[in-house]
């Protein structure tokens, strides 16, 4: 269609990380919607010159109704209930490391933790249709791989195959639902399934492993707070990756040295690893980051952890996630106008 001139396309520099703007036009109608901030913004639609949707007016006509509304109310409000409302507003999980994180999940009660365990049962069943083949086929032949004995039969293979049968599905448009992580479909599939698996392979409790869930996602939010919500990184290398490892390294019984050690670990061996846009072949990337995820944890527990303050591991991880983010927006910002060239 772009060879027939039917369809133009072309990228706009200084936009925010999601920006997508996109034309219409026939003989009749011109239409105009543009996709601002996250996935599902939509900032404004114009039809034939005129704006019919603009989501600042609609949220400021939503916010007007409110104050209208809590009028009624507003003599039944505490003080109290304000200063906490106020505390919940200037949460940042910045300002918390990974220990502090770690605590706070650990003593969270069982029934706040609970529902993360829905998330392994969906991406199970969107893995196991994956197993059918869709997309690159990587998880057949990765599953006939391993019945010929060319890679290991054990749950670090499978993790593999089922990181990659989820992603396959779902990045060729298969009909399953995923729970994502930070907002990613891809990073749910990423953090949940390396974690479920060696769960059963270790018989974790499910209070223990919805915990870790939870710790896993935190994780992963932690690091696109630095990182950015899309990067010139892979984000299943340096997000999802970090998570999971985190995740397990607790979950299998490491410390907290051990965690912090387990997640330079991955980012020793993944960080560089470029986001070259959403296509088949990501289920490439995120099962090899499945894999790494378990290993790393291993390997931490085992008494293998990166070296610090060498190359871009800092003394602290919490410092290496930093220097992660300064590589995001510092130098991928520049990789990313080159790969939107390219592509």
């Amino acid at each position: 269609m772009i060879s027939k001139g039917i369809v133009e396309v072309s990228y706009t520099d200084n936009s925010p990380s999601v920006y997508v703007k996109i034309k219409i036009k026939t003989d009749r109608d011109e239409v105009e919607t543009i996709l601002s901030d996250s996935h599902t913004n939509i900032k404004s639609v114009v039809i034939n010159g005129q704006q019919v949707y603009n989501s600042k007016e609609n949220n400021e006509l939503e916010l007007r109704n409110k104050e209208v509304q809590n009028l009624n109310i507003k003599h039944l409000r505490q003080t109290m209930e304000e200063e906490e409302s106020e505390k919940e507003k200037k949460f940042d999980i910045k300002d918390l490391s990974f220990k502090q994180l770690r605590q706070i999940i650990q003593d969270a009660e069982p029934e706040k933790t609970k529902f993360t365990l829905e998330g392994i049962s969906v991406n199970k069943k969107a893995a196991k249709e994956g197993l059918n083949g869709y997309g690159s086929n990587l998880e057949k032949t990765l599953n006939s791989l391993k019945e010929k004995g060319v890679l290991p039969d054990n749950y670090i293979t499978k993790a593999r195959i089922m990181t990659a049968a989820a992603a396959d599905l779902r990045m060729s448009g298969g009909d399953c639902p995923i729970m994502t992580s930070g907002g990613s479909g891809n990073q749910g599939i990423g953090v949940i399934l390396p974690i479920a698996i060696v769960a059963k392979q270790e018989n974790i409790s499910d209070e223990r492993l919805s915990k870790a869930l939870f710790f896993s996602h935190a994780i992963n939010r932690y690091v696109k707070e630095y990182s950015g919500k899309l990067s010139g990184i892979c984000g299943c290398a340096i997000g999802a990756a970090i998570g999971a490892t985190a995740g397990i390294t607790w979950m299998i019984g490491g410390d907290d040295e051990q965690i912090a050690g387990a997640c330079s670990n991955i980012f020793a061996n993944l960080t560089g690893v470029i986001c070259d846009g959403a296509k088949e072949s990501c289920s490439m990337k995120l099962s090899t980051s499945a894999e790494e995820s378990i290993v790393s944890a291993y390997l931490a527990v085992n008494g293998v952890i990166s070296e610090k303050n060498v190359g871009i591991m800092a003394e602290t991880i919490e410092y290496t996630i930093k220097n992660i983010g300064k590589l995001s927006h510092g130098a991928f910002d520049k990789v990313d106008d080159l790969m939107l060239e390219i592509i």
